[in-house]
């Protein structure tokens, strides 16, 4: 060959390239598994510097988030100082202004809870709040002062659950579909959120009652000792028609209500959460990692222990949220 490669040179230079390639495809990525806590070098100059490295871990672009249940929406203010060296995000409920305050001196996001703007209680379950759009004027008033924080807007947790016996499923997602489009017009660049029950997503009615224009979805399952990614499974195939992204919920509570995967070991939930986290990692489209729950807490007559009082499983959240927040 003139001018060029000849055929054996481009057959060995091909043989180069081509797996450095495929090396380049196919990033791989730290699994929960070995996740390390980064070390803390100090870099001398005119102003000594602390940087946080980690020669180990790998975390994908699309993992974007990290936060966990319950650090403003019930807790104290203090634990949203607690989780701010590990989480990405608080949840806040829409009217708490100080904890909103104190997440954004922290460096936090915000994920808001905005039920009570859009629904009332009612002998245990929620119901349309009839003058929605005069609390939403209110609510909206306030939030945008923190409008460049704000990551994302839940109208009400497991709505298709918490309203099974007040609103029919089509009038419920029919005003789910009319909240989105106040919360897309008034705060466009915020996330609108919905968290769905495995119960919600085994009805044969879930597939026609969908709220599509929210983008980013949820399912949770705290019924065995493994994280529920057939559920999650479920939900992608059942809205990958839909310009959404996906949070994962592992179960992070120990509880004696064996209504729920009750007196799981830390050991157990920590596995839980290594497997979320190594499912977030294989799935492009999982954006969060959102554990339930931090704080803890005891409802009619049953424990339910956080995160923060699981000191081993708290030490694995707080790498895996370390490794999400500073490596990605």
């Amino acid at each position: 060959m003139q001018g060029g490669l000849s055929t054996k040179a481009a057959s060995v230079t091909l043989s180069i390239i081509l797996p450095l390639f495929a090396l380049a495809q196919e990033q791989q990525y730290t699994p929960a598994e070995d996740l390390t806590l980064p070390k803390i070098i100090v870099v001398h100059g005119k102003i000594a510097t602390p940087i946080l490295t980690s020669d180990k871990n790998a975390v994908p672009e699309h993992l974007q988030e990290f936060g966990l249940y319950r650090t403003g929406l019930y807790a104290d203010d203090e634990d949203i100082s607690t989780v701010a060296s590990f989480a990405t995000f608080v949840d806040v409920r829409h009217n708490n202004i100080d904890q909103m305050l104190i997440a954004r001196m922290q460096g936090l996001k915000l994920w808001v809870d905005v039920r009570r703007v859009f629904f009332t209680r009612e002998s245990g379950n929620w119901i349309k709040r009839q003058d929605y759009l005069e609390h939403w004027k209110a609510a909206k008033d306030n939030l945008k002062l923190f409008e460049n924080i704000i990551y994302a807007f839940d109208p009400l947790d497991e709505p298709f659950w918490n309203t099974r016996e007040t609103m029919p499923e089509e009038a419920l997602s029919n005003y789910l579909i009319d909240i989105g489009h106040i919360l897309k017009k008034d705060f466009p660049n915020a996330k609108r959120a919905v968290t769905f029950t495995a119960w919600t997503l085994e009805k044969s009615w879930f597939s026609q009652n969908i709220p599509w224009n929210y983008n980013l979805f949820g399912a949770d399952d705290y019924r065995g000792i493994d994280f529920s990614s057939t559920v999650v499974r479920d939900l992608m195939d059942k809205t990958e028609h839909l310009d959404a992204k996906y949070y994962l919920i592992p179960q992070a509570f120990w509880t004696n209500d064996s209504t729920f995967a009750a007196y799981l070991s830390q050991e157990q939930l920590i596995n839980k959460a290594r497997q979320a986290y190594n499912f977030a990692i294989s799935h492009p489209d999982v954006q969060v990692l959102r554990p339930y729950h931090w704080d803890s807490y005891e409802y009619d007559q049953y424990i339910f222990k956080g995160v923060e009082d699981q000191n081993k499983l708290r030490k694995e959240y707080e790498k895996i949220g370390i490794a999400i927040s500073k490596f990605r």
